[in-house]
Parts: structure tokens; sequence; C-alpha cells
């Protein structure tokens, strides 16, 4: 009897929290239908906010599609993620961050999985290929395209294919295989004829130009890409055109005819202005530094590329700003600027160190990210494995849940809130732990802006010493000149003597006082690991530290040109350095 009573209080209790359940959704169903429709118009207008800043500010474009992903993960459909998602990846592919294009394009193929839409994850598939192929990992990418092809195939997708043909065109071009090139262009060309989409048959005319190009097939390329220019003028495309038109530049460019090239990229330049399309208002102006620069209009060469540059900057373009720079400093310095052609060439390879660290977080961050999304794929297969023994053991375990579902309802209250308070401690230590870290990256980022600006200040200083050292010595000969009678002679002499010997001793005083502000360590990590060196030994080295050329070493320490060689080579002599060994990078490792 007690077992029976047993039971029918379990199921009683089940019934009432059934009951209160049920009770629940249908009162909360309709406020919950009018919060999710608010819901999709909010994210349907974040979507279109996010396209009609693509390409001007994306930036802003990226925060109205985090926005609408937010959205999306509440109350949108598998299908509205995938697509979110997907845009997200396009926009952070378009300013080259890769690796959070790669998460994002993962996070969409994740929904396009459980989708009906036969189209979804083969699209996926290619995403993730053009993103493995900017990193020039070709492999890989050639890996997914391949994928996308098998998997359309399978669906008898034929239109589909026309897009990782292409691409597989792309990495041939890459790899200067223009014939394997081609063939795989005039494939999907022939693919795009057969179903009369007219956008996409201009686009592979674009592809095919680019194959031609590189067999220096000139008028092909220029036919190819009059055509493409004619399909997208009747497709009603004109910013494909005008990119056209700019391809059609390239090919002049490269025929050395250059006065059509400035005028088709001009011409482009003029039309990306007027639709504020930053990113190929940078590409245009490089284009026009490049070819102003071949054809000696230096000047010009120089608007152009400084407007490329803060365009650049403005839009954070950062992968074209070692191009834009090495145009700037090049240009400079033919159009005999050199102070200018200097400044831009310190900018170049500051700019260059810190791109390249950036490429180096970047494949350390692909790397982990392929570690993690291979550890996730077995974690989901154990899950699946998990859920089907799960599934085959379910019948047995009713009568036993009705048994203990008081007791656990206890423990599982217990567990949560004491979870709960878990979590809650441990978000506070993860709050604290992120204030922390911005402070310490705010206080580096400060140190690291005064490291810069006294090592300008070095550089500025020390070349003023040079100057000036330059200056009295051409005072001096002035004085040598002046000689007229012994008794002027040795008095002239004697100024002389001593406005060198001061200057000399002034120079590196004030030169030494600004070294040692700036390089704390460099004197004594030297002494460290060099004990044996003379005073002046040591100077020539915090000379050749700031990267100093032999004229300037001269200068300021009143020596000629072979003196300082010899001391150079008596140096690496005494550091027994090996012929392979630079002396100047040796130096910068202190």
């Amino acid at each position: 009897m007690r077992f029976h009573f047993v039971i029918r209080q379990s199921l009683l209790i089940l019934f009432v929290l059934g009951s209160i359940a049920a009770f629940s959704q249908s009162t909360g169903n309709t406020a919950m239908g009018n919060e999710k429709q608010s819901g999709f118009v909010h994210m349907n207008e974040l979507i279109k906010l996010y396209e009609q800043n693509r390409n001007s500010y994306p930036y802003k474009a990226i925060d109205y599609i985090k926005e609408a992903i937010s959205i999306a993960e509440l109350s949108g459909t598998d299908e509205i993620r995938c697509s979110v998602y997907n845009k997200l990846g396009n926009v952070y592919s378009d300013l080259g961050l890769n690796f959070l294009a790669m998460d994002a394009f993962y996070s969409s193929l994740k929904y396009a999985e459980g989708l009906d839409d036969p189209y979804a994850v083969p699209f996926c598939f290619i995403d993730i290929g053009n993103v493995y192929y900017t990193i020039d990992n070709n492999e890989r990418s050639l890996e997914y395209y391949q994928k996308a092809i098998e998997l359309l195939k399978s669906n008898n997708i034929k239109d589909g294919l026309a897009i990782p043909y292409n691409n597989i065109g792309l990495i041939k071009i890459k790899q200067h295989d223009y014939v394997s090139a081609l063939k795989e262009f005039e494939l999907s060309y022939t693919i795009r004829q057969e179903h009369g989409a007219t956008s996409d048959m201009a686009h592979s005319n674009m592809l095919m130009s680019e194959a031609y190009l590189g067999l220096e097939q000139y008028n092909d390329a220029i036919a190819h890409l009059e055509t493409a220019k004619a399909l997208y003028e009747k497709a009603g495309d004109p910013k494909n055109q005008m990119i056209t038109v700019s391809k059609m530049g390239e090919v002049y460019e490269s025929e050395k005819d250059y006065p059509k090239a400035i005028l088709l990229y001009q011409q482009a330049l003029d039309y990306f202005e007027t639709t504020n399309d930053y990113m190929w208002i940078v590409i245009e102006n490089r284009n026009l530094a490049k070819v102003y620069q071949k054809t000696e209009q230096y000047n010009k060469a120089i608007s152009h590329a400084e407007a490329a540059l803060q365009s650049s900057r403005a839009n954070h373009y950062s992968q074209y700003l070692v191009e834009i720079l090495k145009i700037l400093a090049d240009t400079h310095y033919k159009n005999k600027q050199e102070d200018d052609a200097y400044y831009y060439h310190d900018m170049l390879i500051n700019v260059s160190d810190s791109l390249q660290q950036v490429n180096d977080n970047l494949q350390f961050a692909n790397l982990q990210f392929s570690v993690e999304t291979l550890k996730h794929n077995i974690e989901k297969e154990q899950l699946e494995n998990e859920i089907n023994k799960r599934k085959a053991v379910r019948n047995y375990i009713i009568l036993i849940f009705i048994f203990i579902s008081l007791i656990f309802l206890s423990v599982l209250f217990r567990f949560l809130k004491k979870r709960k308070q878990e979590r809650n401690r441990f978000l506070q230590k993860e709050k604290i732990a992120a204030v922390k870290l911005q402070e310490k990256e705010v206080e580096n980022d400060e140190l690291n802006k005064e490291l810069e600006q006294r090592n300008k200040e070095l550089t500025s200083k020390t070349m003023g010493i040079v100057k000036n050292a330059e200056f009295i010595n051409s005072v001096i000969e002035e004085l040598d000149d002046l000689v007229v009678n012994r008794e002027t002679k040795a008095k002239i002499r004697s100024i002389i003597d001593k406005l060198s010997h001061n200057q000399k001793e002034d120079s590196w005083e004030e030169f030494e006082i600004r070294f040692t502000n700036v390089h704390q360590d460099f004197i004594e990590k030297l002494n460290q690991k060099h004990p044996d060196l003379s005073p002046n030994e040591r100077r020539l080295c915090a000379f050749l530290r700031l990267n100093m050329t032999t004229k300037e070493i001269s200068s300021i320490t009143y020596q000629n040109s072979k003196s300082i060689d010899v001391a150079r080579y008596r140096l690496r002599k005494k550091m027994q350095l090996s012929r392979e060994t630079n002396l100047i990078s040796y130096l910068s490792s202190f």
C-alpha cells in the first residue's frame, strides 16, 4: 500500500508542476510573440544599416551586424543565424581580419548544417576556403573548394559550381599557372552562360582577363574586360563597371601605356569618391601614385599616395599601408626630398614591424583555432554517442525517475543555487582581472608611446649634433684658409684646436646624456658581454646602435671615414663576430 501511495504522490507532484508550466506558457505566449515580432523588425533594420555602411564605414557595419546576431541568437531561426554570421564574416574579410572572419564563417556553417537548403553548406565551405586563400594556405583552400564541388554535384546544383571553379583558378594564378587558371575560368564561364547570369558572366570575363594579363596577352585581356564592362552596364551594376575600368588601367600600365592607365584610374577614382567607397578610393589613389611615379611626375604621385594613406588610416585598411608608405618614401627620395623620404621610411619600418607582429599573432590564433575546431568535433562526436546511449536506456529509467523526482528536484535546486553563487564569484573575479588587464595595457601603451617619443627626440638631437659638427668643421676649414703669416697661423691654429676639442667633448657629452636616457640598459649590457671595450669603442657602439652612417660618425667624432671603418673592423674582431653576423643587428639585440 505504501508503495502505491508513493507512486501516486510522485505522479501528482509531476502533474501539478506540468500544469503550472502549461498555464505559465499559455499566459506568456501573447507577450512573447509580440516581443519576438519586435525583435525581428529591429534585426531587419540593423541588417539594412549593415548593408548601407559595409563599404563606407565597415566598423559601423560590424557593430550593427553584431547587434543583429545577439537578437538572432535569442529568437531567430537557424537560417537567420547562418545568414547574419555570414555577413559578419564578409565584413571581417573586407578588413583583412582573417581569423575573425574564419570564426564567423564556421559559426555560419554550424547553423547551415541543420538547414534543408542545399546551397547553405557548400557556400559556407567556399567562404572558409576564401579565408584560407587570403592567408596563403592554398592546400586548405583547395580542400574546402573541392568539398563544395562534391556537395554541389551530389545535389545536382550545376549553377553553383561556377564559384569554386573560379576560386581554384585564382589559386592557379597565385601559383603563376595561368594556363590552368584560364581553363578553370572558361569552365565557370560556360556554366554561367548556360544559366544566363549577366553579372556572373561579366565576373568570369574579368577573371579570364587576369589570366591573359599573366600570360602577357594584353589584347585578349582588354577584350575580355570590355565584354565584362558591357555586361555590367547591361546588369545595371555601376560599381563593378568601374572596377572593370580600373582593371583595364592595370593592363595598360603593364603594357607601359601610362597615359591610358592614368585616364582609366582617374575615371574610376572619380566614381568611387562620389559613392564614398573608401576601400576603392585607397586602391585607385595607390594606382595613380604608382603610375605617376613611373612617369616621374613626383608631385602628383605624392599627392595621390598621401590621399591613399589618409583614407587607409581613417578606415583601418591596414593591408595597403606598407605599399603606400613605400611609394611615398621612394617618390620623395627620387624627388630629392630626403627628409620626407627618411620620415616615410621610418614610418614604413614601424608599420611593417607592427603588421608582422599582428601577422604572427594571427598565425598563432589560426593554429589555435584549428586545434579548438578539432577538439569541438571530437566533443561533438562523443556527445552524439552519449545521446544515442541515453536513448537506448531511456525507457528503462522512466519508473526510477518517478521515485526519485522529489529528491532530484531538491538536490537540483541546491546545486543550481550553489552553481549560481560560484558563477557570480567567478564573474566577479573575471571582471576584476579584466579591469587590471586593461589598466596594464593602458600603462604599456603609455610606456611604448613615451619610448617612441624619446627615440624620435634622440634621433632628432643626434642629427642636430651631426649638423652642428659639420658646421664647426666648415668654420675650421674657413679659418684654415685665412692663415697669412706665422703669428696669425699660430693664433688661428690654437683657436681651431680649442674649438675642435671643446666641440668634440660637448657633442659627446650631450649625445651620451640623451642616449642613456633612452637606452638605459644598453651600455650596462654591453659592458657585461664585452667588458674589455675601450671608452672610444663603447662610443662607437652607441653610434652604431642608432644606425648612424660612417659619414655621420665621422662628423661627430672628427675622424675621417677610413679611421671609422678601421675602428669598426677592430670592434668586430674584439667582439669575435663572424663574417655572417651583422654588427648593427648584433648591437640592436642589447
